[in-house]
């Protein structure tokens, strides 16, 4: 995945947000990972398995997903067309 921050300088900041640009990669090498607070993901295009745990979501143009970022999760592009996000985390 790569990015591009939507954040702007500011003190005691509450929250994250990026735009991310999901890269096509093969399903295992996808690298689960987990940090403190929660997570909010917006799909802008194309179609998106996201993993929490053990359990996998298939995201869609237009769909949304908040969960507990302390869990480990990971993305994987499930389409051959760009596929493009933004999140924000706490």
């Amino acid at each position: 995945m790569s990015g591009t921050r939507l954040d702007f300088k500011a003190t005691e900041r509450k929250l994250n947000a990026f735009y991310a640009e999901f890269e096509a990669i093969a399903s295992d090498r996808s690298r689960p990972h987990q940090h403190p607070g929660v997570e909010l993901l917006y799909l802008i295009s194309g179609k998106l398995e996201l993993t929490i745990g053990s359990e996998t979501v298939n995201l869609e143009s237009g769909d949304a997903v908040y969960f507990d970022s302390g869990v480990r999760h990971s993305y994987h592009r499930a389409s051959k067309s760009p596929c493009t996000g933004v999140i924000v985390t706490a």
